[in-house]
């Protein structure tokens, strides 16, 4: 059951003329529910009235509950009385900083421009400048529920990872204590998109309008089912006319000659 934020009275005592004043302290309620949430086992409390839920990653049984009680519960209760969780968001900085130091990390993967491109144009327009204590679940929630009708659920989980990973890293730095992208639901179903190949007559009356290296990259990339990168990336010694086959070892990417994405796309091509 979700616990109300109230306020009790703690009184601080000061001498002045030979007499204690006592003056009213408000502190947060540490009161700490835990929570059952398909078949998972969850923790609830209020930070500075904003609700606070996080997965303990145990199964809901009266076990883990005993033990949640006696080990984790008893010590949010205490941070929270102490005062560390709000030390925590006096910590936190903008989103994009974090976001900079997760493209950091990836700077040496084949994937970063699809990383920094994913960063960049969709999650930087709602995420920059913002304190990463400020990002709540229902705004993400909402966020993600709007471009669901623009983008498929799977390209809306990959954008929602690197939300996740970046979030991470300001927990792992103990700015926040929860990350908020975790655990948004997205819908099951997948998208269908209708595929429309050229037909015979179309594939026809391209090649018979083409002309120079144009029309040879047109006749490769109908015929072999290659790549962009891969057919630009192509040399004259790539292409064996003997054994009627193409090398596929290389792409270009942003401008540079590079290995393929991936250790299957290496491979030889027939030659119809």
């Amino acid at each position: 059951m979700i616990q109300e934020v109230s306020t009790c009275y703690n009184y601080i005592s000061h001498e002045k003329a030979g007499t204690v004043l006592r003056r009213p302290v408000m502190i947060e309620n540490p009161r700490v529910s835990l929570f059952n949430r398909k078949g998972i086992l969850y923790v609830q409390f209020y930070i500075e009235g904003k609700l606070k839920q996080k997965s303990l990653r145990m199964p809901y049984t009266k076990e883990n509950i005993k033990l949640a009680k006696k080990l984790i519960v008893l010590q949010i209760e205490k941070k929270i009385l102490s005062g560390e969780y709000k030390q925590l968001n006096k910590k936190a900085k903008e989103f994009e900083y974090y976001a900079s130091i997760y493209l950091r990390q990836k700077e040496d993967l084949k994937s970063y421009y699809e990383y920094e491109n994913i960063v960049i144009n969709q999650l930087f327009p709602l995420f920059k400048h913002k304190k990463v204590n400020e990002i709540t679940k229902g705004e993400i929630k909402e966020w993600v529920d709007k471009r669901l009708q623009e983008i498929s659920s799977k390209r809306m989980r990959n954008i929602l990872n690197i939300l996740i990973a970046i979030l991470d890293i300001a927990v792992d730095y103990e700015h926040i204590s929860i990350n908020p992208a975790k655990n948004i639901k997205l819908p099951s179903h997948k998208k269908v998109r209708d595929m429309k190949p050229f037909n015979k007559e179309e594939v026809n009356l391209l090649m018979e309008n083409a002309e120079g290296q144009f029309k040879n990259y047109l006749a490769v990339a109908f015929y072999t089912g290659m790549r962009p990168g891969e057919i630009i990336a192509l040399t004259i010694s790539d292409v064996n006319l003997d054994e009627m086959y193409i090398n596929v070892n290389k792409r270009v990417r942003k401008g540079n000659i590079d290995t393929p994405k991936t250790t299957n796309s290496i491979r030889k091509v027939p030659i119809f």
